[in-house]
């Protein structure tokens, strides 16, 4: 009985740390913002392309703590290639507290993910709630040399956290 009482305890209070740190919606919600991502100089060819929406997928922007700074995430989805509707395209985007630029930029293509680190080519809007980048080349999570390269405007909610 001791046993069950201490798993409890320590179950609401896991519970109550993560509502504390927001709790939010980590997964993508369709908004009415629009959202437009050209796609160059791929080295696998398919992936060139542009990819829209006008109800892109956007979860909430989320603050995550290390010991050096605090970094604001969140991710998108629901890009399809123009004229190929089964190309699809999503991401995650991060950016330290107080940025104005970003400090990481994730897409994944057809279920390919390149990423990159700091894109100092880009800009964190808050007032204008989204985030534009300008040929950033982003290299691939698999074992090879994939590269591409991307330009974007991408909408953020506008309910985040102070400082994001």
């Amino acid at each position: 009985m001791k046993n069950r009482v201490s798993a409890l305890v320590l179950c609401t209070a896991s519970a109550c740390l993560l509502a504390a740190c927001g709790g939010g919606d980590d997964d993508p919600v369709p908004t009415q913002s629009n959202a437009l991502i050209t796609v160059t100089s791929a080295t696998v060819a398919a992936h060139n392309g542009v990819y829209q929406s006008g109800q892109v997928g956007l979860s909430e922007v989320e603050k995550a703590y290390d010991l050096a700074n605090t970094t604001c995430i969140f991710s998108f989805n629901n890009l399809t290639k123009v004229g190929d509707s089964a190309g699809t395209l999503s991401g995650e985007i991060a950016y330290r507290e107080g940025a104005t630029t970003l400090s990481r930029l994730e897409v994944t293509i057809n279920g390919v993910a390149y990423s990159s680190g700091a894109v100092d080519d880009s800009i964190v809007d808050r007032g204008n709630n989204q985030v534009t980048f300008a040929k950033k080349v982003l290299a691939s999570d698999a074992d090879d040399t994939n590269t591409v390269e991307v330009a974007s405007s991408v909408a953020m909610r506008g309910n985040r956290p102070s400082g994001c």
